[in-house]
């Protein structure tokens, strides 16, 4: 019986046919062996075939293929996944059931099956070219490609019985690719010939992919099977057992083989034999150590030793640097975990001879008592082609001193809440363990202090007053809730005059966390706007807040903020600020939304980030990997779930760009949805994420109405996302406080400062 799962997308019986490739109903082959060669001897003679129960190679089933899918099909030797190959193929007629299939078809079944070896490459192109589909004249005009393609040279003249193997399969399979098909069929065929030739043949099918091609493809190879299909059929002795998401199909087939296995124990972990892809890389070395200590097998403690994989490879420096992985293995043959370089966001560097090391570290080993084996592998640079792998390389024993069970120990934390322990509702005074110093210098002709919780009504009335609008109690909190205090507020005959905010923020610079604080709600009351010198309100607020911020927030290197070129220009004429960026507004057309055959743009959660932090953590990784010269705000899950999650007025969206076929996670992005245009708040992800991350917004206008995209990027941003945008400059400058910074410090973060709209308090 045939389980679906309900979170595929699952074409309908009511569609329009024009949308499918394939449609089969009750599609079936059966076959009816004789019961001896006597019997069918009679039966030859009486015209009465004496037959057996038949045997079904493929047991009737439903199947509907939409153009541009690709299906994947999984199963056991003998399973009927061949069968139902050559079915849809039309190399094998069917015992029961209707098929229709909607395009050309080229099928990589038997390679060269065809083919006279006693003809030339070049005649036996020619001879089978038209039976593939192509006329004489699209043969002609592809023959030297075709021929370039399988990379056979001169021997093209040859007959095919002097080839090799390889060259016999190249050249099989860059003719049976030349077509064009709309559909293609391939059965264990993804990697033909030697290694050089394995990666052209690869590239070239998911070209075809991309280019909307349906594929139907069949592997022993999960991983494969997961990273190339949309969907997964599981055969198992001709039945349909499961269709659905790849990763669910795989799991239940893979559960499903664990429980047939007979136990086995693991490999003994000695050195096993390296499968090489000669020309593109392989793995030339192996070592496994624990706390520094080389070995096979190595010991290890349980959350104490450090554990290290290095993997010494070549690779034909002409072409992309490839990826590294490491597998993790139990004793009962199951992955445990793995980890690759493209996942993670890390290249592999390479000398001019395309050699290096990749190093794989486990600080404070996770996982509890037990033996377990390792391996290792070489991809390519999109992850999904293995060049070199060594299975079950070493082994690795864990101790424990505790009673934890199972196989890992996963961080945690517990927390306890005591009824009685409490916040107190109201600080009177500010922040007791820092309290604001003035210059002695200073009069009483306004006093000047620290705000504390009884300020908040007067601060609201201060915000309406220089800013035109309401805040509300729920917004400033959630401004200033990770504050030690609001700001500095100066008061006239206890009346509110001025009032200097900040709220801290960390950043990065490559490897180094920077702690800084970003300003916010710089008011001065209108009617005091008058006195612009070191004797008015707003000199008087600022200074008091810079004069204590390194008292108030120990560490802190810098502060910056976002306010109008007007107020930047009185900060600078009072010696307060030094400009460090200015704000551009980059705008992109909208587009109309259309299937992306790379990319699947997802909604994130906005109640709750948590969910997709694992992804935001890579996302951040590779940002910080990508720009290590600048400071970075955080962006973590934490951040995101802070910043737009939990916001008390503004609703947002968040979007998460993944690779369509292996899920790798290209770029996160927050918008807003304006009544004009969609904004563009925030960004997390590398390089390579922006192009995929500007087409997937553009289209959500498209999707929302809406013309145009809009956003706000310091410079350094502004560069990267400049391609095909309208770049206006802004009113809005980045300042950075100069208030008793050493020369060179004033100039350290001056144009590198990755900001948007996000890292405001106010959009």
């Amino acid at each position: 019986m045939i389980t679906e799962d309900n979170t595929a997308s699952q074409p309908a019986v009511a569609q329009a046919p024009s949308r499918m490739a394939i449609v089969a109903r009750g599609v079936g082959k059966a076959y009816y062996p004789q019961s001896s060669p006597a019997a069918a001897l009679l039966g030859a003679l009486t015209g009465r075939a004496s037959q057996t129960a038949p045997f079904w190679a493929l047991r009737p089933l439903d199947l509907e293929v939409e153009r541009g899918e690709v299906l994947g099909l999984v199963g056991h030797n003998g399973a009927g996944k061949s069968t139902l190959l050559q079915i849809l193929s039309g190399t094998l007629a069917p015992s029961t059931g209707e098929l229709q299939v909607n395009g050309r078809v080229a099928a990589l079944l038997e390679l060269g099956a065809g083919f006279n070896p006693e003809f030339t490459g070049r005649e036996n192109l020619l001879l089978n070219g038209p039976l593939l589909g192509l006329t004489r004249q699209q043969l002609a005009q592809r023959l030297g490609e075709i021929i370039e393609f399988s990379g056979i040279g001169s021997f093209i003249d040859q007959p095919v019985k002097t080839y090799s193997s390889g060259m016999f399969v190249r050249l099989a399979f860059s003719l049976a690719t030349s077509v064009d098909p709309d559909i293609l069929v391939i059965d264990e065929a993804l990697s033909v010939g030697d290694g050089e030739f394995a990666r052209k043949s690869f590239d070239r099918i998911l070209a075809l992919r991309d280019a909307g091609t349906t594929i139907l493809f069949c592997s022993h190879s999960m991983y494969q099977i997961e990273s190339l299909c949309s969907r997964a059929l599981w055969l198992d002795h001709g039945q349909a057992r499961q269709i659905g998401r790849p990763a669910a199909v795989a799991t239940a087939y893979q559960e499903h083989l664990d429980a047939m296995a007979a136990p086995k124990t693991a490999g003994a972990g000695g050195s096993q034999p390296v499968v090489t892809s000669p020309g593109h890389a392989r793995i030339r070395t192996l070592v496994l150590s624990s706390d520094g200590v080389a070995g096979n097998p190595a010991h290890a403690v349980s959350g104490r030793s450090r554990v290290d994989v290095t993997i010494g490879f070549e690779s034909d420096p002409s072409l992309d640097s490839p990826n590294a992985a490491v597998a993790l293995i139990g004793a009962d043959g199951k992955t445990l975990a793995s980890s690759g370089t493209w996942i993670d966001g890390v290249p592999l560097q390479r000398n001019a001879a395309g050699q290096g090391t990749a190093v794989i570290s486990f600080p404070a080993l996770p996982l509890l008592k037990g033996s377990y084996t390792l391996s290792a592998y070489l991809f390519c640079e999109r992850g999904l082609h293995i060049y070199s792998a060594a299975e079950k390389f070493a082994t690795l024993t864990v101790e424990q001193s505790h009673l934890e069970q199972g196989v890992v120990s996963l961080p945690h934390q517990w927390h306890t809440r005591p009824e009685l322990m409490q916040r107190p509702a109201d600080e009177t005074e500010g922040p007791a363990q820092a309290p604001l110093v003035l210059p002695d210098e200073w009069t009483a002709q306004w006093q000047t202090r620290w705000s504390a919780a009884r300020d908040l009504t007067g601060l609201q009335g201060l915000f309406e007053a220089a800013f035109g609008k309401p805040i509300s109690a729920a917004r400033w909190h959630w401004k200033y809730r990770q504050a030690t205090t609001w700001g500095s507020v100066v008061l006239r005959d206890d009346a509110f005059a001025a009032f200097f905010g900040g709220m801290p923020r960390t950043m990065v610079l490559g490897d180094t966390a920077v702690a800084a604080v970003q300003i916010g709600d710089v008011m001065v009351k209108p009617s005091e706007r008058g006195v612009l010198s070191r004797t008015g309100p707003m000199y008087r607020s600022a200074a008091a807040f810079f004069g204590n911020m390194r008292r108030l927030y120990p560490g802190v290197q810098f502060a910056f903020g976002f306010p109008s070129r007007r107020h930047v220009e009185l900060g600078l004429k009072l010696g307060l600020y030094a400009e460090a960026d200015a704000i551009s507004e980059l705008a992109w057309t909208a587009l109309a939304p259309q299937r992306q055959w790379l990319t699947r743009t997802r909604s994130m959660p906005v109640v709750a980030v948590e969910p997709t932090a694992s992804k935001l953590a890579l996302l951040w990784q590779a940002m910080r990997h990508d720009w290590p010269g600048l400071l970075l705000p955080v962006r973590d899950a934490a951040r995101w779930q802070y910043r737009y999650a939990e916001h008390p007025d503004h609703a947002y969206q968040l979007l998460m760009i993944s690779h369509r076929w292996t899920g790798r996670p290209l770029a996160a992005v927050a918008l807003r949805g304006h009544a004009d245009h969609l904004e563009w708040l925030d960004y997390v992800g590398g390089r390579q994420g922006i192009a995929a991350a500007v087409r997937a917004v553009r289209m959500r206008a498209g999707e929302l109405g809406l013309p145009r995209v809009k956003g706000w990027f310091s410079s350094a941003p502004a560069a990267a996302f400049a391609e095909g945008a309208d770049v206006q400059p802004t009113e809005i400058r980045v300042p950075v406080d100069l208030w008793g910074r050493p020369a060179e410090l004033a100039d350290a973060p001056r144009a590198r400062l990755w900001l948007m709209a996000g890292d405001t308090d106010f959009r």
